[in-house]
């Protein structure tokens, strides 16, 4: 994913107070994700780490996956 892709997912969920954010473990590099939906938090169940193992996303690709497909499911003229 392209940065200026990237930056148009990003501006639709912030223009729609929808924000991704890691929160540390007690293991140092492993992050659960927050999604804040208009101040609404919800705490995913999955640990991503900064540096992944051979097929898991790094923590900050994780995000940038999650605002690509809540903008998707969101801007889909199907699923209306």
């Amino acid at each position: 994913m392209e940065n200026t892709e990237f930056n148009i997912y990003l501006k639709w969920c912030l223009d729609n107070d929808i924000k991704i954010y890691p929160i540390p473990t007690v293991v140092p590099g492993h992050y659960r994700l927050i999604i804040s939906t208009r101040g609404i938090e919800k705490m995913g169940d999955n640990i991503y780490r900064d540096k992944p193992l051979k097929d898991e996303p790094s923590v900050w690709e994780k995000i940038r996956l999650l605002y690509r497909d809540i903008y998707k499911k969101n801007n889909n003229p199907k699923a209306a």
